[in-house]
């Protein structure tokens, strides 16, 4: 990839040509020649390195990175009735605000290594879980202490807990238990709630009880 900087010393701010000429040295990135009237990329280069000080021309790379993190929404585990939903949901925002805040790297090789700071994702994780989550994690997960303040064992925990089988009973408590998410269309309202009661075997009675349902958990005034 060649980036061709057109540009000469009598019409381009020195300014400008420092910063460019520095940070495509230093990324190494690209391979570059500088169309000039009268000079070649190197003998401008050879002109500009004789200045000693260009720490004001480099662009402050973690500053970006720190507000970008700060900009990154903090997750939050809100349920609508479909407990493993909802949990998947939660599991890839958290892990979207982790790796902004430099807490997990998805590049190492085990679920234990990738987060990189594991006391600061936990306080996050029990910080964003809903009060009945909460009470899950302190009571129903089956980890002991040291098991409780590992990121990698409270979510694979979570994921067996709330994705268990829960037979047609649960699937009924389920059922009861379905809200409209915000901004949720209608059409995807319904979908949902036929498909839920798909897997409560109502039979005869599943066309009143989706209807009753729709109606009991619509949260839009829209309809």
């Amino acid at each position: 990839m060649h980036l061709h900087l057109n540009c000469t010393l009598q019409h381009c701010h020195a300014h400008i040509q420092i910063a460019c000429i520095y940070y495509l040295q230093q990324l190494n990135k690209f391979s570059f020649e500088c169309v000039t009237e009268r000079q070649t990329w190197r003998q401008q280069w050879d002109i500009f390195s004789n200045l000693t000080d260009l720490a004001p021309y480099r662009l402050n790379y973690s500053s970006v990175y720190s507000d970008m993190a700060s900009n990154t929404p903090f997750p939050e585990f809100k349920t609508t009735g479909d407990d493993k939903h909802d949990l998947e949901t939660y599991i890839v925002d958290l892990t979207d605000y982790c790796v902004m805040q430099n807490w997990f790297d998805p590049s190492k090789e085990t679920d234990a290594l990738k987060w990189t700071k594991p006391d600061k994702a936990m306080a996050c994780l029990r910080a964003s879980l809903s009060p009945a989550a909460r009470t899950v994690y302190k009571y129903s997960l089956g980890l002991d202490e040291a098991d409780q303040k590992k990121p990698h064992c409270v979510v694979a925990a979570l994921r067996e807990y709330y994705g268990a089988s829960v037979g047609v009973s649960g699937e009924r408590q389920k059922f009861l238990r379905l809200l409209q998410n915000e901004n949720e269309s209608i059409a995807s309202w319904e979908t949902r709630v036929r498909n839920q009661a798909a897997q409560c075997e109502y039979e005869d009675f599943a066309d009143e009880l989706m209807r009753d349902q729709f109606i009991a958990g619509l949260t839009s005034d829209t309809l």
